[in-house]
Protein backbone atom coordinates (compact mmCIF):
# COMPACT_ATOMS: atom_id res chain seq x y z
CA UNK A 1 0.00 0.00 0.00
CA UNK A 2 1.29 3.42 -0.93
CA UNK A 3 2.22 5.72 1.60
CA UNK A 4 -1.10 8.37 0.13
CA UNK A 5 -3.41 5.44 0.54
CA UNK A 6 -2.32 5.14 3.86
CA UNK A 7 -2.86 8.32 4.94
CA UNK A 8 -6.28 8.43 3.33
CA UNK A 9 -6.97 5.26 5.45
CA UNK A 10 -6.22 6.76 8.60
CA UNK A 11 -7.95 9.70 7.88
CA UNK A 12 -11.09 7.93 7.21
CA UNK A 13 -11.06 5.83 10.69
CA UNK A 14 -10.18 9.07 12.45
CA UNK A 15 -13.36 10.37 10.89
CA UNK A 16 -15.68 7.05 11.61
CA UNK A 17 -14.42 7.27 15.26
CA UNK A 18 -15.18 10.71 15.53
CA UNK A 19 -18.65 10.73 14.23
CA UNK A 20 -19.61 7.06 16.82
CA UNK A 21 -18.23 9.19 19.62
CA UNK A 22 -20.65 12.62 18.69
CA UNK A 23 -23.59 10.09 17.95
CA UNK A 24 -23.08 8.70 21.02
CA UNK A 25 -22.70 11.98 22.73
CA UNK A 26 -26.10 12.62 20.87
CA UNK A 27 -27.85 9.85 22.13
CA UNK A 28 -26.61 10.49 25.80
CA UNK A 29 -27.71 14.02 25.83
CA UNK A 30 -31.10 13.21 23.87
CA UNK A 31 -31.82 10.38 26.24
CA UNK A 32 -30.95 13.06 29.47
CA UNK A 33 -32.45 15.85 27.90
CA UNK A 34 -35.88 16.87 29.91
CA UNK A 35 -39.08 16.23 28.77
CA UNK A 36 -42.98 17.06 29.66
CA UNK A 37 -45.46 14.38 28.60
CA UNK A 38 -49.20 13.52 30.10
CA UNK A 39 -50.35 10.10 30.05
CA UNK A 40 -53.42 8.75 31.04
CA UNK A 41 -53.19 6.36 33.80
CA UNK A 42 -55.61 3.94 35.56
CA UNK A 43 -55.61 4.18 38.84
CA UNK A 44 -57.20 1.10 41.54
CA UNK A 45 -57.59 1.48 45.13
CA UNK A 46 -57.32 -2.04 46.46
CA UNK A 47 -56.73 -2.69 49.98
CA UNK A 48 -54.16 -5.81 51.35
CA UNK A 49 -56.57 -9.21 52.52
CA UNK A 50 -54.45 -9.32 55.84
CA UNK A 51 -55.22 -5.46 56.75
CA UNK A 52 -58.85 -6.11 57.25
CA UNK A 53 -59.77 -3.32 55.36
CA UNK A 54 -62.45 -1.92 52.28
CA UNK A 55 -62.46 0.74 50.35
CA UNK A 56 -64.47 2.45 47.91
CA UNK A 57 -64.55 5.48 45.99
CA UNK A 58 -67.22 7.62 47.42
CA UNK A 59 -70.31 9.06 45.12
CA UNK A 60 -70.51 12.50 43.30
CA UNK A 61 -66.98 12.99 42.71
CA UNK A 62 -64.65 13.51 39.67
CA UNK A 63 -62.54 11.04 39.84
CA UNK A 64 -64.23 7.94 38.69
CA UNK A 65 -60.94 5.43 38.15
CA UNK A 66 -58.21 7.19 35.58
CA UNK A 67 -56.36 10.05 36.12
CA UNK A 68 -54.27 12.18 33.54
CA UNK A 69 -50.78 13.04 34.94
CA UNK A 70 -48.09 15.24 33.85
CA UNK A 71 -44.53 14.23 33.93
CA UNK A 72 -41.14 15.68 34.11
CA UNK A 73 -38.01 14.32 33.43
CA UNK A 74 -35.82 12.80 31.31
CA UNK A 75 -36.43 11.42 28.17
CA UNK A 76 -35.10 7.95 28.57
CA UNK A 77 -36.60 7.85 32.62
CA UNK A 78 -40.23 9.42 30.81
CA UNK A 79 -40.69 6.22 28.60
CA UNK A 80 -39.93 4.16 31.10
CA UNK A 81 -42.24 5.32 33.62
CA UNK A 82 -44.67 5.62 30.46
CA UNK A 83 -44.44 1.84 29.75
CA UNK A 84 -44.75 0.64 33.53
CA UNK A 85 -48.22 2.99 33.48
CA UNK A 86 -49.54 0.13 30.96
CA UNK A 87 -50.80 -1.45 34.03
CA UNK A 88 -53.20 -0.32 36.37
CA UNK A 89 -51.42 1.64 39.69
CA UNK A 90 -52.37 0.12 42.48
CA UNK A 91 -53.28 2.41 45.54
CA UNK A 92 -53.05 0.93 49.01
CA UNK A 93 -54.66 1.98 52.26
CA UNK A 94 -51.43 1.82 54.88
CA UNK A 95 -48.86 2.39 52.44
CA UNK A 96 -48.03 4.82 49.46
CA UNK A 97 -49.57 7.46 51.64
CA UNK A 98 -53.28 6.63 51.73
CA UNK A 99 -54.19 6.21 55.27
CA UNK A 100 -55.76 2.74 56.93
CA UNK A 101 -58.13 4.27 59.69
CA UNK A 102 -61.48 4.00 58.94
CA UNK A 103 -63.56 7.08 57.54
CA UNK A 104 -63.55 9.31 54.49
CA UNK A 105 -60.11 10.44 52.99
CA UNK A 106 -59.51 13.14 50.80
CA UNK A 107 -56.18 11.65 48.72
CA UNK A 108 -54.09 13.70 46.45
CA UNK A 109 -53.60 11.63 43.56
CA UNK A 110 -50.14 13.00 42.42
CA UNK A 111 -48.29 12.75 45.81
CA UNK A 112 -49.97 8.94 46.75
CA UNK A 113 -48.86 7.63 42.82
CA UNK A 114 -45.76 9.47 43.56
CA UNK A 115 -44.68 7.70 46.72
CA UNK A 116 -44.90 4.26 44.85
CA UNK A 117 -41.88 2.68 44.47
CA UNK A 118 -41.82 1.49 41.45
CA UNK A 119 -41.90 5.64 40.40
CA UNK A 120 -39.34 6.59 42.80
CA UNK A 121 -37.27 4.98 41.11
CA UNK A 122 -37.41 6.34 37.93
CA UNK A 123 -36.65 9.89 39.38
CA UNK A 124 -39.39 11.45 37.28
CA UNK A 125 -41.51 14.02 38.90
CA UNK A 126 -45.42 13.84 38.22
CA UNK A 127 -45.97 17.75 37.98
CA UNK A 128 -49.93 17.35 38.53
CA UNK A 129 -53.08 15.01 38.10
CA UNK A 130 -56.30 15.66 36.56
CA UNK A 131 -58.36 15.12 38.49
CA UNK A 132 -56.26 16.17 41.56
CA UNK A 133 -57.84 14.64 44.15
CA UNK A 134 -59.81 11.21 45.02
CA UNK A 135 -62.21 10.83 47.90
CA UNK A 136 -62.43 6.96 49.26
CA UNK A 137 -64.73 5.81 52.42
CA UNK A 138 -62.40 3.25 54.15
CA UNK A 139 -64.39 0.45 56.41
CA UNK A 140 -63.39 -2.09 58.81
CA UNK A 141 -64.47 -5.40 57.77
CA UNK A 142 -65.92 -7.95 60.43
CA UNK A 143 -66.01 -11.21 60.72
CA UNK A 144 -69.80 -13.12 61.00
CA UNK A 145 -70.72 -17.18 60.71
CA UNK A 146 -73.69 -18.16 58.87
CA UNK A 147 -75.37 -21.58 58.73
CA UNK A 148 -74.99 -23.74 55.49
CA UNK A 149 -78.57 -24.44 54.13
CA UNK A 150 -79.14 -26.84 51.04
CA UNK A 151 -82.00 -25.85 49.23
CA UNK A 152 -82.91 -29.31 46.60
CA UNK A 153 -84.74 -28.66 42.87
CA UNK A 154 -88.75 -28.35 43.69
CA UNK A 155 -90.16 -31.89 42.88
CA UNK A 156 -86.58 -33.73 44.01
CA UNK A 157 -87.32 -37.04 45.71
CA UNK A 158 -84.87 -36.88 48.67
CA UNK A 159 -84.06 -39.23 51.25
CA UNK A 160 -84.03 -37.51 54.52
CA UNK A 161 -82.32 -34.19 54.28
CA UNK A 162 -79.31 -33.01 52.61
CA UNK A 163 -76.40 -32.13 54.42
CA UNK A 164 -73.53 -29.49 53.76
CA UNK A 165 -69.61 -29.89 55.17
CA UNK A 166 -68.69 -27.82 56.74
CA UNK A 167 -72.69 -26.99 58.33
CA UNK A 168 -71.26 -23.04 58.49
CA UNK A 169 -69.10 -20.34 56.82
CA UNK A 170 -67.38 -17.58 57.69
CA UNK A 171 -68.46 -14.07 56.41
CA UNK A 172 -66.07 -10.65 56.25
CA UNK A 173 -68.21 -8.04 55.65
CA UNK A 174 -67.88 -4.24 55.94
CA UNK A 175 -68.78 -2.95 59.51
CA UNK A 176 -71.39 -0.63 57.58
CA UNK A 177 -73.14 -3.17 56.46
CA UNK A 178 -73.00 -6.17 59.26
CA UNK A 179 -74.65 -3.57 61.71
CA UNK A 180 -77.49 -4.23 60.28
CA UNK A 181 -78.24 -7.95 59.81
CA UNK A 182 -79.58 -10.05 62.11
CA UNK A 183 -77.92 -12.53 64.38
CA UNK A 184 -78.61 -15.88 62.60
CA UNK A 185 -77.34 -15.88 59.14
CA UNK A 186 -78.48 -18.21 56.56
CA UNK A 187 -75.83 -18.96 53.14
CA UNK A 188 -77.12 -20.64 50.79
CA UNK A 189 -76.20 -23.33 48.51
CA UNK A 190 -78.33 -24.54 45.49
CA UNK A 191 -78.98 -27.92 43.95
CA UNK A 192 -79.03 -27.48 40.43
CA UNK A 193 -81.49 -30.31 39.04
CA UNK A 194 -78.24 -31.73 36.02
CA UNK A 195 -76.22 -32.25 39.41
CA UNK A 196 -79.15 -34.80 40.58
CA UNK A 197 -79.92 -36.47 37.33
CA UNK A 198 -76.24 -39.05 37.18
CA UNK A 199 -76.89 -39.70 41.20
CA UNK A 200 -77.34 -43.47 42.14
CA UNK A 201 -80.93 -43.64 43.67
CA UNK A 202 -81.26 -45.35 47.58
CA UNK A 203 -77.98 -44.32 48.80
CA UNK A 204 -76.13 -41.65 49.56
CA UNK A 205 -73.93 -39.53 46.89
CA UNK A 206 -71.65 -36.67 47.62
CA UNK A 207 -71.55 -33.66 45.35
CA UNK A 208 -68.42 -31.40 45.28
CA UNK A 209 -67.56 -27.92 45.04
CA UNK A 210 -70.79 -26.00 45.32
CA UNK A 211 -71.04 -22.52 45.21
CA UNK A 212 -71.89 -20.88 48.57
CA UNK A 213 -74.27 -18.04 48.26
CA UNK A 214 -74.25 -14.79 51.21
CA UNK A 215 -76.79 -14.16 52.99
CA UNK A 216 -80.23 -12.65 51.17
CA UNK A 217 -79.71 -9.71 53.13
CA UNK A 218 -76.08 -9.48 51.64
CA UNK A 219 -77.05 -10.68 47.69
CA UNK A 220 -74.90 -8.04 45.39
CA UNK A 221 -73.29 -6.22 48.23
CA UNK A 222 -69.45 -5.64 46.91
CA UNK A 223 -66.75 -6.83 49.60
CA UNK A 224 -68.27 -9.50 50.75
CA UNK A 225 -66.34 -12.90 51.19
CA UNK A 226 -67.07 -15.87 52.15
CA UNK A 227 -64.78 -18.72 53.40
CA UNK A 228 -64.82 -21.55 52.43
CA UNK A 229 -66.44 -20.37 49.22
CA UNK A 230 -67.46 -23.94 48.10
CA UNK A 231 -68.82 -27.21 49.93
CA UNK A 232 -69.55 -30.31 49.67
CA UNK A 233 -73.73 -31.41 50.12
CA UNK A 234 -73.92 -34.87 51.19
CA UNK A 235 -77.82 -36.03 49.54
CA UNK A 236 -79.24 -39.41 49.11
CA UNK A 237 -82.11 -40.00 45.99
CA UNK A 238 -85.25 -41.66 47.07
CA UNK A 239 -85.77 -45.01 45.55
CA UNK A 240 -87.77 -44.14 42.77
CA UNK A 241 -88.86 -47.70 42.03
CA UNK A 242 -89.53 -50.21 45.22
CA UNK A 243 -91.05 -53.33 45.41
CA UNK A 244 -93.30 -55.21 47.79
CA UNK A 245 -94.73 -58.61 48.34
CA UNK A 246 -98.48 -58.74 48.96
CA UNK A 247 -99.26 -61.99 50.52
CA UNK A 248 -102.53 -62.16 49.14
CA UNK A 249 -104.57 -60.55 46.40
CA UNK A 250 -108.26 -61.61 45.80
CA UNK A 251 -109.81 -63.28 42.85
CA UNK A 252 -112.83 -62.00 41.00
CA UNK A 253 -114.69 -63.09 38.06
CA UNK A 254 -115.87 -60.66 35.71
CA UNK A 255 -119.01 -60.98 33.23
CA UNK A 256 -121.17 -59.16 30.83
CA UNK A 257 -124.04 -58.14 32.35
CA UNK A 258 -125.88 -60.32 29.85
CA UNK A 259 -124.34 -63.42 30.62
CA UNK A 260 -124.72 -63.39 34.49
CA UNK A 261 -128.10 -64.94 34.36
CA UNK A 262 -127.22 -67.64 31.97
CA UNK A 263 -124.19 -69.57 33.45
CA UNK A 264 -123.52 -71.08 36.98
CA UNK A 265 -119.93 -70.76 37.94
CA UNK A 266 -117.80 -71.72 40.55
CA UNK A 267 -114.25 -70.81 41.59
CA UNK A 268 -112.67 -73.78 43.85
CA UNK A 269 -111.20 -72.13 47.39
CA UNK A 270 -107.30 -72.71 46.22
CA UNK A 271 -108.31 -70.17 43.13
CA UNK A 272 -110.07 -67.63 45.04
CA UNK A 273 -106.54 -65.89 46.28
CA UNK A 274 -103.07 -64.97 45.00
CA UNK A 275 -100.28 -65.66 47.00
CA UNK A 276 -97.18 -64.07 47.97
CA UNK A 277 -97.49 -61.53 44.61
CA UNK A 278 -94.38 -59.81 43.73
CA UNK A 279 -95.22 -56.06 42.55
CA UNK A 280 -92.78 -53.06 41.72
CA UNK A 281 -93.09 -50.00 40.52
CA UNK A 282 -92.87 -46.22 42.00
CA UNK A 283 -92.19 -46.00 45.29
CA UNK A 284 -94.75 -43.27 46.13
CA UNK A 285 -97.73 -45.94 44.52
CA UNK A 286 -95.87 -48.92 46.28
CA UNK A 287 -96.28 -47.21 49.56
CA UNK A 288 -100.02 -46.86 48.74
CA UNK A 289 -100.91 -50.44 48.00
CA UNK A 290 -103.20 -51.50 50.75
CA UNK A 291 -104.08 -48.30 51.98
CA UNK A 292 -108.35 -47.26 50.70
CA UNK A 293 -106.33 -45.26 48.09
CA UNK A 294 -104.84 -48.55 45.93
CA UNK A 295 -106.68 -52.12 46.63
CA UNK A 296 -105.51 -54.33 43.81
CA UNK A 297 -107.59 -57.33 42.71
CA UNK A 298 -106.90 -60.04 39.98
CA UNK A 299 -109.80 -61.20 37.78
CA UNK A 300 -110.26 -63.43 35.02
CA UNK A 301 -112.93 -62.30 32.52
CA UNK A 302 -114.10 -65.76 30.44
CA UNK A 303 -115.50 -64.66 26.92
CA UNK A 304 -118.86 -66.22 25.47
CA UNK A 305 -116.77 -69.03 23.77
CA UNK A 306 -114.81 -69.94 26.77
CA UNK A 307 -118.11 -70.72 28.65
CA UNK A 308 -120.01 -72.74 25.96
CA UNK A 309 -116.60 -74.40 25.55
CA UNK A 310 -116.42 -75.13 29.32
CA UNK A 311 -120.23 -76.01 29.55
CA UNK A 312 -120.01 -78.40 26.29
CA UNK A 313 -116.94 -80.52 27.76
CA UNK A 314 -117.69 -80.72 31.54
CA UNK A 315 -114.04 -80.04 32.18
CA UNK A 316 -113.15 -76.94 34.42
CA UNK A 317 -112.07 -73.63 32.63
CA UNK A 318 -108.55 -72.44 32.81
CA UNK A 319 -108.02 -68.84 32.44
CA UNK A 320 -104.83 -66.63 33.26
CA UNK A 321 -105.39 -64.12 35.98
CA UNK A 322 -105.55 -60.04 35.01
CA UNK A 323 -104.13 -57.58 37.73
CA UNK A 324 -106.34 -54.70 38.14
CA UNK A 325 -108.04 -51.24 40.14
CA UNK A 326 -104.34 -50.15 40.00
CA UNK A 327 -102.67 -47.44 38.58
CA UNK A 328 -100.88 -49.13 35.43
CA UNK A 329 -97.09 -48.29 36.80
CA UNK A 330 -97.26 -50.96 39.08
CA UNK A 331 -96.24 -54.69 37.95
CA UNK A 332 -97.56 -57.34 39.15
CA UNK A 333 -95.68 -61.04 39.35
CA UNK A 334 -97.49 -64.20 40.92
CA UNK A 335 -96.25 -67.73 41.19
CA UNK A 336 -99.78 -69.45 39.97
CA UNK A 337 -101.80 -66.93 37.92
CA UNK A 338 -103.86 -69.46 36.15
CA UNK A 339 -107.57 -69.89 37.61
CA UNK A 340 -110.03 -72.98 37.93
CA UNK A 341 -113.87 -72.23 37.22
CA UNK A 342 -116.65 -74.75 36.89
CA UNK A 343 -119.18 -73.67 34.45
CA UNK A 344 -122.72 -74.75 33.86
CA UNK A 345 -125.18 -73.16 31.92
CA UNK A 346 -127.72 -72.42 33.70
CA UNK A 347 -131.29 -74.11 33.57
CA UNK A 348 -133.99 -72.22 31.57
CA UNK A 349 -136.83 -70.47 33.75
CA UNK A 350 -140.38 -71.64 32.24
CA UNK A 351 -142.02 -68.71 30.92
Amino acid sequence: MSASAARVLSTARSLLGIAAVTMLIWLLAEAESLRVERVRVEVIFRAAPESERVVRLAPGQEFVGSVTLTLEGANARVDDLIGRFRRPVRLQPGRDTIPLDPGRHVIDLASAIASIAEVRETHVRIASSQPATAIIDIDALVSRTATVRVEAPPGAALEGAPEATPASVRLSIPGALAKDLPADLVATVRLAPESLASLPEGRRSTITGLVVEPPALLLGAEQVTIDPPRVSVAIALRTRTKEITLPTVPVHVRLAPTELGLWEITVPPEGRLLTDVLVRGPSDLIDQLGTDKIKPIAYVAPSLDDLERAAASGQPLELEAVFGDAPGLLRFEAKQRTIRLNVKRRAALPP
